[in-house]
């Protein structure tokens, strides 16, 4: 996996991770978020919510672990 510019990203609302620079909140720099064809904008989720963020890349989430 590599970081790759936010243009390139899929907006077809799969969730993917977003690198969010942010001054005001170091914790949330990296996150789990999807496009939203709504308000033409990206979303950070949080529980069970979510809020707009403005992120500069992305990268796809890994694949889940295999079962025993």
């Amino acid at each position: 996996m590599q970081w790759r510019k936010i243009g390139s990203a899929p907006k077809d609302g799969s969730f993917v991770i977003l690198y969010v620079p942010s001054e005001e909140n170091p914790t949330y720099r990296v996150c789990v978020g999807h496009w939203c064809y709504i308000s033409m904008s990206w979303y950070n989720i949080n529980g069970s919510y979510g809020y707009q963020v403005i992120p500069t890349h992305w990268m796809y989430l890994p694949d889940p672990p295999k079962e025993n």
